[in-house]
């Protein structure tokens, strides 16, 4: 094994030994953080917390303490009388179970879906984006010509047979003057 390999699997260790270490202490401090709001309704240490972790566990955080503590973004308390009631109960509920942690509920609550990507709609937004070009403080992009886009999209590995083929299908949908490609 190369220098590098052993480097490399040694920061994957690393990485992953510090995964484990955040995902068990983050475990004990969502309970803890529970039990101190319960007791001082103080939620100043949540947003500390939430200002350290990485944008994922931030936001299982603020779905899991959302859904027990009545507080704000800064900590405050919000909400009706009725309603801290409600949610003092349902954390005495899941501070009953000493298993019950952010991990445990997550898995109950929380659904991860795939959101499928939009390829055609933002190929259509970065070809309108060419034509029209880009303009701000930092300075200009031209706009680009339709050979120049007809050239980017056969850089890629669109077919040319393909794309006339579609084009003749489309022809009759076409009721415009024809583009010229070349000034």
């Amino acid at each position: 094994m190369d220098n590098l390999t052993q480097t490399i699997n040694g920061r994957i260790e690393k990485i992953a030994a510090s995964e484990r270490i955040t995902k068990t202490q983050l475990g004990f401090v969502s309970r803890e953080l529970l039990e101190h709001y319960t007791a001082h309704n103080d939620g100043t240490l949540v947003t500390k917390l939430l200002a350290v972790l990485t944008p994922v566990n931030k936001k299982v955080a603020i779905e899991f303490f959302g859904h027990f503590l009545p507080i704000d973004a800064e900590g405050k308390a919000v909400g009706s009388d009725k309603m801290k009631e409600k949610k003092r109960g349902y954390v005495a509920a899941f501070l009953g179970d000493e298993n019950n942690n952010i991990w445990t509920w997550a898995d109950d609550n929380i659904d991860v879906e795939y959101k499928a990507k939009a390829f055609g709609e933002n190929i259509t937004k970065a070809v309108n984006a060419a034509l029209k070009g880009h303009k701000n403080d930092h300075g200009e992009t031209p706009p680009l010509n339709m050979e120049q886009i007809i050239t980017a999209l056969l850089a890629s590995k669109l077919e040319p047979a393909a794309l006339l083929a579609m084009l003749g299908r489309r022809a009759g949908d076409v009721v415009e003057e024809p583009v010229k490609l070349a000034a």
